[in-house]
């Protein structure tokens, strides 16, 4: 009887054990780490980021987020319960063109203090994953070694990595074969444009795959809604980057002021706003718009980030701003792009399955961006288009972070 008992006791207590394992497993605490151009602050970069962010809050709670940013300091601001850092970001900056990774961390006796603590961390994540953006290609050629070092840190660590919705262009097939033995090391590799998937294709990568911008991965939470009012809103959102041509400065202004006046004699007491998306370089344009258009009204990037954007269903606008146009142009927005460079060419035509802007240049004749931004009703209907790159992204949310 004692016998049984005793065997009673010790089946009880592995059931219990087995319980509890069981329980440990389905609630383990998991560590992620994300790598995004988050902190300059840029609005769509660190509006994708706050997606990823609650998108793992949301699958993982309690789950830890480290974020590697631009600038960390300024992104702890904005993504308080994540543990910004800017590890790989300075790292990338450091080893410029011809640094080695492998000899960086070679020695471990002659390793600082900064390589010692991004090892240790990278030895107790979970999962890298480069986040979406056009923050990776030939523009800015250091940036590219961050899929070098995502691909460095997986393998040494055995951990899964990502990258999604990244546009790599401009690259050359040349910098995309350097590229292609790092991307081959990844879980998936996404990318949200047509020329960054065809330079990668004859490299035969198994898990690239081309589904869009991530904005469209989380459709439930839109940045901009529509509401219902009598009055019209012309929305500016314009910038001068990637350019030292002070013309192309001019030749803004100008367009922008026949614009405006025409707009404001078609639709008297409408409103016309100025949107920040990035600061500091936004706000020294602003300023030469509002010596022309004293009624402009700004929008910071503060008051965007907590309010999203608001929209009309007969407003207009005007965007050199890519995410700028993803949002309204979901909507049902009108509006044009203004675009001065491949790069941009690039971005914007990448849209067109799901958006009706035209693209125009900056010295485009204002009789014909009027024409073009004043039509009646769009020429396309790109709810389907809109539709199909959502269904893409979902295939691919599907296929990530199944721990």
């Amino acid at each position: 009887m004692a016998e049984m008992n005793i065997l009673s006791f010790f089946t009880q207590l592995w059931k219990r054990k087995s319980r509890k394992s069981i329980l440990t497993n389905l609630t383990e605490h998991k560590n992620f780490y994300l790598i995004s151009a988050a902190g300059m602050p840029n609005f769509g970069d660190d509006m994708l980021t706050r997606y990823w962010v609650e998108e793992l809050q949301r699958r993982f709670p309690g789950c830890t987020i480290y974020l590697d940013a631009v600038d960390a300091v300024v992104a702890a601001e904005l993504f308080p319960d994540v543990k910004c850092v800017d590890y790989l970001w300075r790292l990338a900056q450091a080893l410029g063109n011809e640094g080695s990774v492998e000899h960086k961390f070679s020695d471990r006796y002659a390793m600082p203090v900064r390589e010692r603590l991004m090892s240790a961390l990278f030895n107790s994540v979970d999962s890298i994953h480069l986040l979406g953006g056009g923050y990776i290609n030939e523009l800015w050629g250091a940036n590219s070694r961050l899929v070098e070092l995502v691909a460095y840190f997986a393998k040494k660590n055995q951990l899964r990595c990502y990258a999604t919705g990244l546009g790599l262009q401009p690259l050359s097939p040349e910098n995309a074969a350097r590229l292609a033995p790092f991307i081959r090391q990844f879980t998936q590799f996404d990318v949200r444009d047509r020329a960054s998937y065809d330079v990668l294709v004859p490299f035969e990568l198994p898990t690239l795959s081309f589904s869009g911008d991530d904005y469209f991965a989380f459709p439930q939470r839109p940045l901009g809604r529509i509401v219902q009012r009598e009055s019209v809103t012309l929305h500016l959102c314009i910038h001068t980057e990637l350019s030292e041509n002070e013309m192309l400065t001019s030749n803004l202004l100008a367009l922008l002021q026949q614009i405006t006046e025409r707009f404001s004699q078609q639709y008297a007491n409408a409103a016309i706003r100025f949107y920040e998306f990035r600061p500091g370089s936004d706000g020294v344009f602003f300023q030469q718009v509002r010596e022309r258009l004293p009624a402009v009204e700004f929008v910071s990037f503060e008051q965007i980030w907590q309010d999203g954007l608001v929209f009309s269903s007969h407003d207009f606008c005007i965007s050199s701003r890519f995410h700028f146009q993803v949002i309204a142009a979901s909507l049902g927005v009108a509006g044009v792009a203004l675009s001065w460079s491949d790069y941009y060419d690039n971005k914007f035509s990448s849209l067109q399955p799901m958006s009706d802007w035209p693209i125009l240049r900056p010295d485009v004749a204002p009789d014909v961006l009027t024409s073009q931004l004043f039509a009646s009703s769009p020429s396309v209907n790109r709810r389907q288009g809109k539709e199909l790159i959502q269904q893409a992204k979902a295939r691919l949310l599907a296929q990530l972070y199944n721990f």
